[in-house]
């Protein structure tokens, strides 16, 4: 009975760092979609890769207001398109390697090494 207990409470620190380190890799990886262009800084979403590649495909000038208000006039839309691209490449991959990574772990050993 005592080792039931003791298995369960190893089981239960287990998961509770396992989601520990699920939700630091997530708050890693939203820090990891920002970046700069022409002075303004942007973060690489899919809602921001929609609208700019819709105003692109429909040759609108493109003009963002970035993550700090800031009015920014995107002169060189396949520059500013590629950084966007690149920038949400990176961080999920990271993310998706990092993820599979935790997944693997079986002990709570696995988190400290």
């Amino acid at each position: 009975m005592a080792e039931d207990i003791s298995t369960i409470i190893s089981n239960t620190e287990f998961t509770r760092l396992r989601q520990s380190a699920i939700e630091k890799l997530k708050v890693v990886l939203q820090e990891s979609l920002f970046f700069s262009f022409r002075g303004g800084l942007f973060k690489a979403d899919a809602q921001t890769l929609s609208f700019v590649k819709l105003l692109y495909k429909y040759n609108q000038p493109i003009v963002l207001i970035d993550t700090q208000e800031e009015v920014i006039d995107i002169e060189y839309p396949d520059t500013f398109i590629n950084t966007l691209l690149e920038t949400y490449y990176k961080a999920t991959n990271q993310y998706l390697t990092d993820y599979k990574r935790i997944k693997e772990y079986r002990r709570k050993e696995d988190f400290v090494s």
